[in-house]
């Protein structure tokens, strides 16, 4: 019983652990400032404009088909809209997100909604902002404030899992040429090291290393007892 209790946990930990997202709270600043279409003031964490629209720029670039979970504060007199943007190009699909059609009336919100990542405008691979604009067409917002902005999303990890698999080849014939007589099992040593060196800096919570060190563990106790 203690054994099956044993592999559970680890079989969880792992599936826990190896999930790749980018999760940050994106800092209203000037330098995160990108396109704007009339006044916007940045000033202490926050954004404040009455223009046609502005965009903060994302920690992470979405790509075509990805999916971001958009966590705003703030307060608007009026109406206002919300996409993924390529500089200028809208980088999401209709219908665009809309405050008034998500409950969200005048006054001070807190509100978190999904954003999908599609190149409406025909414009460009990969969302690299996020547009706050005017309710409609030659319209534009009313004392909008932005608070606060966080995004999370999913990264792109199969890439960075797939580049130590393409250098453990390599490092083996580097290490290992000379040495023709050792067993098989010495040749593996040499290759995971480079693989886990290579992870690393992924830029996500990208926990691949240790899951399996956790779940190795979890077995030798459960045969010791």
């Amino acid at each position: 019983m203690k054994k099956i209790v044993s592999l559970a946990i680890a079989f969880i930990m792992v599936m826990a652990l190896t999930v790749s997202v980018f999760a940050a709270q994106v800092p209203i600043t000037e330098d995160a400032l990108g396109f704007t279409d009339g006044d916007v003031t940045i000033a202490d964490g926050t954004a404040t404009s009455s223009g046609t629209s502005f965009n903060i720029l994302l920690p992470e670039s979405v790509p075509n088909g990805g999916k971001v979970t958009v966590h705003i504060k703030g307060s608007t007199n009026g109406d206002f809209r919300v996409w993924l943007a390529a500089g200028q190009a809208t980088f999401s699909p209709e219908p665009l997100w809309k405050a008034s059609e998500q409950g969200v009336g005048t006054g001070e919100f807190d509100v978190t909604f999904e954003l999908e990542a599609f190149p409406k405008d025909g414009t460009g691979d990969a969302a690299d902002s996020i547009m706050f604009k005017a309710p409609s067409y030659d319209s534009t917002l009313d004392n909008f404030v932005l608070t606060y902005l966080s995004i999370n999303g999913d990264e792109a990890a199969p890439a960075a899992d797939a580049a130590p698999a393409d250098e453990a080849p390599a490092a083996d014939d580097a290490a290992e040429a000379p040495a023709a007589d050792e067993a098989p099992a010495a040749d593996e040593a040499p290759a995971e090291a480079p693989a886990a060196e290579a992870a690393a800096p992924s830029t996500g919570i990208a926990l691949a290393v240790i899951p399996a060190v956790i779940a190795m563990a979890a077995v030798a106790v459960s045969k010791k007892h």
